[in-house]
């Protein structure tokens, strides 16, 4: 059982060190988003507003997706995560368009640890807790899904596309397919949590076993912002994006906040909120109305 006080769950039989889970001094909830400046390039591109296809950066560059904003970062840890970034294409049938999906990975023989981050956030989350598991020998992917991070499926383009839950479980399983391919452990960050619980339910052959840090799972949805006028949903999305919302989030979501609660956080944590598609993207998740069916109470025991 993986345990960590009363805000980890671990489900199934699975021996993992504490130091593993994530802490409250990573960055993990309430990330927010950002306007973004749309660009006219072949959706299958994901070009994004940059110097160059890759962005020199002190021992090594940046894959050609990362927005130029990268260069006002200093942390070396969040510039090892970057630097590592991959993309894989991956078809996803509910969505009706393939995602440019980004992730970072471990490579190794043990069971795989899936990390997936909460709300309108990215894999950088998990910038300090991939070099401990690096260093422990796990087998590790932290993933971005639809519509969050850096992955890409041509929201600029296609502003109409559906994206919902069952999209984001959709595109779970696409990468599991194709990446991890035997049964794995999702550790779930938030919201992060409702993805993993309900891809457990959905496709029980593909989980060891789960870890819900801060967990959001039995939610209510988006409420009645899921039916709000187009232009107050994009009003609101762009708020999400302001540097005081920013700064607010970082302080209740760090507990060293002298150390960690800093301005170059605050830019890590709104980074990809400068991708092509980010606002819609955002205002389709909304428009969905989010995680609002409960999950049977039942369904899952904590090991």
């Amino acid at each position: 059982m993986i345990e960590q006080g009363s805000r980890i769950v671990a489900l199934e039989s699975l021996h993992v060190p504490n130091r593993w889970c994530p802490s409250r001094n990573l960055l993990h909830a309430y990330r927010r988003g950002n306007p973004v400046h749309l660009i006219s390039k072949r959706r299958s591109s994901c070009f994004y507003k940059a110097a160059a296809a890759t962005l020199n950066a002190g021992d090594g560059t940046f894959p050609h997706f990362v927005p130029e904003q990268v260069s006002e970062i200093q942390e070396e840890a969040a510039l090892n995560m970057i630097r590592s970034m991959e993309r894989c294409r991956l078809e996803v049938p509910s969505l009706g368009q393939p995602v440019d999906t980004a992730y970072a990975e471990i490579t190794g023989d043990q069971t795989p640890i899936v990390l997936l981050h909460g709300f309108d956030s990215s894999l950088l989350e998990f910038r300090r807790l991939f070099p401990l598991l690096r260093e422990a020998g796990a087998t590790a992917y932290a993933v971005d899904l639809i519509g969050w991070g850096f992955s890409c499926c041509g929201f600029h383009d296609y502003p109409n596309l559906q994206l919902g839950p069952q999209q984001k479980t959709d595109h779970l399983y696409e990468f599991w397919r194709k990446k991890v391919q035997r049964p794995m452990v999702l550790c779930g960050v938030s919201l992060g949590s409702a993805i993993a619980v309900q891809f457990a339910l959905q496709h029980p052959e593909a989980v060891a076993g789960l870890v819900l840090s801060s967990p959001q799972v039995y939610v209510d949805g988006i409420g009645p912002m899921a039916s709000m006028p187009w232009v107050l949903s994009y009003l609101g999305v762009q708020v999400l994006k302001t540097r005081q919302l920013r700064g607010l989030a970082n302080q209740m979501a760090y507990h060293d906040k002298e150390r960690l609660a800093t301005d170059d956080a605050l830019r890590i944590g709104r980074l990809h909120t400068f991708l092509p598609g980010w606002t819609n993207s955002n205002i389709a998740f909304m428009k969905s109305g989010g995680y609002t069916k409960r999950l049977p109470k039942t369904s899952l025991t904590p090991g």
